[in-house]
């Protein structure tokens, strides 16, 4: 990636189609983790274009927004925070 664009990515820019580099680079995925989660169908099959692979930006954007909505992250301190309390109140009872 040159500096120009890494500069421009940093900045917001982001392109109308990415390569596996940028993908990585905005999503922080590795290329192996890239691989599984298209192959999982977790972020959208890449387009041959010109030799190389390429990701529409929105569709991926579109897919992660819909993963980030569909399960909020369990916050393991409160699940055991509830689930203590939750038992001291049926022994209580």
């Amino acid at each position: 990636m040159s500096p120009e664009l890494r500069e421009m990515l940093i900045a917001g820019f982001v392109p109308k189609y990415v390569d596996k580099e940028v993908l990585g680079f905005l999503t922080c995925l590795s290329d192996r983790t890239i691989d599984r989660r298209v192959k999982s169908g977790r972020l959208p099959t890449p387009l041959p274009q010109d030799g190389k692979l390429m990701w529409v930006w929105s569709e991926v954007d579109k897919r992660l927004k819909k993963r980030k909505d569909a399960a909020p992250p369990v916050n393991r301190a409160e699940a055991i925070r509830n689930g203590t309390r939750e038992e001291a109140r049926r022994a209580s009872q």
